[in-house]
Parts: structure tokens; sequence; C-alpha cells
């Protein structure tokens, strides 16, 4: 379990400014669904290690899990807050705020108990499908927000600087056409 914690640490840690020079160019809509695929895939490659295979094979899965939950939650972080700083209004955005963070306090404290539930019943694999389902849920809500939002509304920091459209006829400054 520590050489796990280790492995999603260290990966967070290297990846984290890269990830986030990514990010801040990318469409958040685009980040958020990244971030919800490459969370189901973790979660599916933690189920593979279920499997009844050598227990090396079974600790490569989870590390790969860790390590892929690992960037999906360096993708997600700095997504989540600009998005629904961006949608809200300036008189609600604190209880926006408020209201994002609670669901992620709620989901720290509810799921672990979930899990066991399902654990100790026999269906980890239906708790493992339910994951794998709600990260997916996940990249139907960012392509979702992608078709729905405007360019200020998607990008993390500035929509990138388009260049302006020429005008016709119109000529640079300076330049006569003559010598002079």
């Amino acid at each position: 379990m520590a050489l796990s914690l280790t492995i999603n640490t260290a990966l967070i840690v290297l990846a984290q400014l890269f990830v986030l020079r990514l990010v801040r160019r990318a469409r958040g809509s685009s980040a958020l669904a990244v971030s919800g695929l490459i969370l189901a895939v973790s979660w599916a490659v933690l189920g593979l290690a279920a499997l009844p295979t050598a227990p090396i094979g079974r600790a490569a899965f989870v590390f790969g899990f860790t390590a892929l939950f690992g960037l999906g939650e360096t993708v997600l972080a700095p997504t989540t807050g600009p998005l629904v700083n961006r949608l809200t209004d300036n008189t609600i955005r604190g209880r926006a705020n408020s209201l994002a963070a609670l669901s992620q306090s709620l989901a720290f404290i509810v799921c672990p108990a979930l899990a066991t539930d399902f654990i100790t019943a026999g269906a980890a694999a239906v708790w493992i499908g339910l994951l794998c389902a709600g990260c997916l849920g996940t990249v139907a809500v960012g392509a979702r927000l992608r078709r729905a939002l405007t360019s200020v509304q998607d990008y993390v920091t500035e929509a990138p600087a388009t260049r302006p459209e020429p005008v016709a006829g119109r000529r640079r400054a300076g330049r006569s056409g003559t010598r002079g």
C-alpha cells in the first residue's frame, strides 16, 4: 500500500507542471472529459487486479491504477475550479465554490463506506463498474459543455488570441506606394 501511495504522489509531483501547462491551453470542457476518461481507465485497471493472476501481476495492476489515478487527479484539479468560476454569476460564485467543495468532501466520506459494503457483499466488480460509469458520465458532461459554452467560458485561463479579420480596401499605415 505504501509503495502504491508513493507512486501516486510521485506521479502527481512530476506531472503537475507539465499537465498544468497543457490544461491552461486546453478547453476546460475537454480537460474535464479527458480527466474522466483517464479516471475510468484507472478504475478498470484496478478491477483487473482481481483477476486470478500471479501476485506480481496483481501488484502491477494496482500500481498502474495509482499512476493513472494520479494523472487523472492532476488533470482534474486545475479544471473544475475555473469552470465553476466562469459559469457562475458574481453574486453566487462563493456559494457555487462551496457547493463544489462540499460535494467533493461528501464523496471522500461516503465512497469508502459504499466501497466497503460492495466489497463485503461480494460485489466488487459492480462497484468498479459503477465507478467507471460515473467517470464516463464526466466524459459526457465535458462533451456536452463543449457544445454549450462560449470560448470565454470554456478556457481555464484566457481563450487563445485570434488575429483580427483583415478589412477589405484598407491600406497599411505608412505605405502609400511611393518612395519618399
